[in-house]
This record gives structure tokens, C-alpha cells and sequence, in this order.
């Protein structure tokens, strides 16, 4: 289920992608990355194996598991994600392919799917949030690949 509404990121200023940016430049900036909200219940896929991503995402709220299914249909969990957590952004790049795993809901969750070409090049408003956002997904890959 998708909505459109930006007082869902009001609380969440504080992750790691919005340091720095302030309420009117929040508003702004979702608009210009063409940001979109979806719910998912427990047990719904955000993502499927195979899936071409253009986007990458943000968990909101809940907690989504990064999983394979085998031949007999067992699952293994190959990472956990939570509220703040990035992911999706490894399968953006024309050269990735397909996403390798699903992702799966493990609790309702709310997740925000950020266009990565929008994200990642500079737009013709030369918004001062955008320097600002780009900056802090730098730094959130960074920590990622460290740790």
C-alpha cells in the first residue's frame, strides 16, 4: 500500500540520511527525490529475487529480513534490517543485475523508496538539502561497508 504522507518522516529527522536537514528543506527534498511511502504487513515482500531496482530504500518503521528460499523451499535469513537502516542501494548501479534475495516484512513496516537517479545527481533547482543528503548517504555506505 502506498501514501503519500510527509508527516510520516517528521520523527525519523534524526536517522542518519535527514542529519542536517531541516523541516522545510525535509518537504522539499522528498518532493524532488520523488520519495514514495508503502506499508508492508508481516510476512509481505518488499522486494523479490530477480526484482530490477531503480530505487533505494529506507526503513521507516518495522523490521524486513534479506532472504533466500532454496529448492525445497527453505529459508535462510541472510541479514536483518531495522528502523533507519538503508538497503536496495548494491543492486542500483547499471551493471548489478537483478536482486539476489528477497526481502520480507518480519513486522508491519513502513519503508521509503527513494529514486536513485534522483538521489544521486544534482537537480536544476541546485537544492541546498541535495549536497546535504548525498553527503550523508556517503556516509551511511561508509559505515556500512567498515562495519
Amino acid at each position: 500500500m502506498v501514501f503519500q504522507q510527509k508527516e510520516v518522516f517528521y520523527g525519523k529527522r534524526n536517522l542518519a540520511l535527514f542529519q542536517g536537514v531541516s523541516l522545510d528543506d525535509l518537504n522539499n527534498m522528498l518532493g524532488c527525490l520523488q520519495t514514495q511511502v508503502f506499508t508492508y504487513q508481516k510476512g509481505e515482500a518488499v522486494f523479490h529475487q530477480g526484482d530490477d531496482l531503480s530505487q533505494i530504500a529506507l526503513v521507516l518503521d518495522g523490521k524486513l529480513h534479506i532472504q533466500t528460499d532454496d529448492y525445497w523451499g527453505n529459508h535462510t535469513i541472510i541479514g536483518d534490517l531495522a528502523t533507519g537502516d538503508l538497503f536496495g542501494e548494491a543492486y542500483i548501479a547499471p551493471t548489478s543485475g537483478p536482486m539476489q534475495a528477497d526481502v520480507v516484512a518480519v513486522t508491519d513496516s513502513t519503508v521509503a523508496l527513494f529514486t536513485a537517479r534522483k538521489m544521486l545527481t544534482v537537480c536544476s533547482n541546485a537544492c541546498p538539502f541535495h549536497a546535504l543528503v548525498v553527503q550523508n548517504l556517503f556516509y551511511v555506505l561508509a559505515k556500512k561497508t567498515v562495519y
